[in-house]
Formats: structure tokens, sequence, C-alpha cells
């Protein structure tokens, strides 16, 4: 069995000698294994070249930012990914290979499970104006910015994480206007200071919408808190729908704060966001 492993060395938990750990457990598995460090300036390149060799086994270690963009780089048509985690977070990761939140997850454990008994799988995504994909949610709004403060908070440094979140204008109460497209109709309004668009469980081809309108900035503070500590679905004040597609606007900017899986951007005021049941592949462990 041929192996070949994209190694992003910056991720968040990559370990600093990985090449001899990966060897070590590939001799163990029976898998003859070859190694490529990439850099995420050229990611894409890096991932289109390696998808013209031969190989058995194609799998990323990373974030998941690095999955997320290995996944969009291949499409549909290519050959499945296998994520290994090696980001802070590994949301993608988790989806993939079924690891619920809390518990650990082990690149090790996920490069055995695959390579003995993996099922290569469809995974959705929602687009972007058909051109950027996410793969578990994206978040738009001044209060992403709450993300950038999430280290301060955690430090016990209320202060500076305050100060953070004023910087980027997390504090605007009605930054984001948006609507559903029901097919070519307008459906439901709304304005929010929030907004997240998460991917749904396999077998629904509509996105989990959710958003957050405060009536004071007492009440945006504490829920902005929370999003920040943890995680939005579990936080008080969001409102969920399921949408097919929706309309983004900035109520005063021409362009809005966006993370996607956690990588940050900047998109246009009017993007659209919408659903692909079939974004790429991706060889899940048991």
């Amino acid at each position: 069995m041929k192996l070949k492993v994209l190694i992003n060395p910056h991720a968040g938990s990559v370990p600093d000698d990985p090449d001899a750990d990966l060897m070590a457990l590939a001799e163990e598995v029976g898998a003859k294994c070859e190694i490529v460090k990439v850099e995420p300036e050229n990611l894409r390149e890096q991932v289109a070249a390696a998808v013209k060799d031969g190989f058995d086994i194609l799998a990323v270690w990373g974030g998941d930012g690095t999955i997320a963009c290995s996944l969009e780089t291949v499409g549909p048509k290519g050959p499945p990914i296998l994520p290994l985690p090696g980001g802070t977070m590994n949301l993608l990761h988790r989806r993939v290979h079924g690891v619920p939140e809390g518990t650990a997850i082990d690149w090790r454990e996920c490069l055995r499970g695959a390579v003995d008994a993996g099922k290569i799988e469809p995974i959705g995504a929602g687009c972007v104006n058909r051109e950027r994909r996410f793969y578990v949610g994206a978040m738009f709004g001044e209060l992403v910015g709450l993300s950038r403060a999430r280290e301060a908070i955690r430090d016990g440094r209320p202060i500076t994480a305050v100060e953070q979140a004023a910087e980027v204008g997390a504090f605007d109460l009605t930054s984001l206007a948006f609507h559903e497209l029901r097919g070519e109709d307008i459906g439901m309004e709304g304005v929010a200071t929030a907004l997240a668009a998460f991917v749904p469980e396999p077998g629904d081809a509509r996105l989990d919408v959710g958003w957050i309108d405060p009536d004071n900035l007492a009440e945006l503070a504490g829920v902005g808190m929370e999003i920040a500590l943890g995680d939005w679905r579990l936080a008080r004040g969001v409102e969920y729908h399921q949408w097919e597609a929706l309309r983004i606007f900035h109520a005063k900017e021409d362009e809005i704060e966006t993370t996607l899986d956690g990588e940050p951007l900047k998109l246009r005021s009017g993007s659209l966001i919408d659903f692909m049941p079939v974004a790429a592949h991706v060889l899940a462990a048991p």
C-alpha cells in the first residue's frame, strides 16, 4: 500500500518532528509512506501536484483550514482525502471521523482506522458566492472579532478582551441585514449583530442558519462572551432556521468580517451563501 501524506508543519498540534512518528506508524500498518511538507501560501498548487501522483491513500495532516483548502482543491471529482488532526480545534476532522466534541482525537487512530477499515464518503459544503467553501461552519459580522479576543478571555484578561473586541466593532448592535432565498423568491428577512451558517448532517440539503439580535449592549456582551468561549449552538439568544440559501449585507460597510471553518477573510456585502451536497470525498476512519 502506498500512503502519501501532505503535512502542514505550521499547524497548531503537528509535532516538531512529524516524519519519524509517521514513518513508524506507516511501517506498523504495512504502508510505504511518502511525505510532502506543504506551505500555506502555495497549498493549492502542492495539493494539485500530489493528486497527479500514484497512491492508495492521500492523507492531509493539518488544521481545519488546511483540510478545507485541500478538499476545495480536489473537488467532487478528485480522490478522497484522509484528514489527520493537526490543528487546535480540528472541527472538520471530528465531523469526518465522527468524534464528538470533548473527546480526544488522535491522528494515529485516524490513520490506523482508515487503513484497516476506512470508508469513502461524500462531504457537503456551504458555498460563498459559488467560489469559497466551508465544511463545518461560517460566521459573519463584526462579532467574529471576538475570536481574536478568545485567548485574552481564557487567560483571565477581560479588559484586554473587551478592548480588542471594541477595536473591531464587535459591539455594533446592527451590523448585518439578510434574507432567505427560496428559489428566485425572497423569504424571511432580518437584521442581526452576527450570523452563522452550519453545514447540515448527511441527508439534509439545507444549511442551519442562526443569528443574534440583542436588545442592548449588556445582552450582546454576555452572548458574545459565550460565543467566544464555546459553541454558537449553545449560546443564549441565538435563533435558528434551516434555509437552502441566503444573502448577507453589511448595514454600513462594503465588506463583511467572516470566518470560514475558523479562517478569517472579508466578503463583499450582498454575498450569496448556499449549500453543495457533494463538494468532495473523504476517507473516514470507523
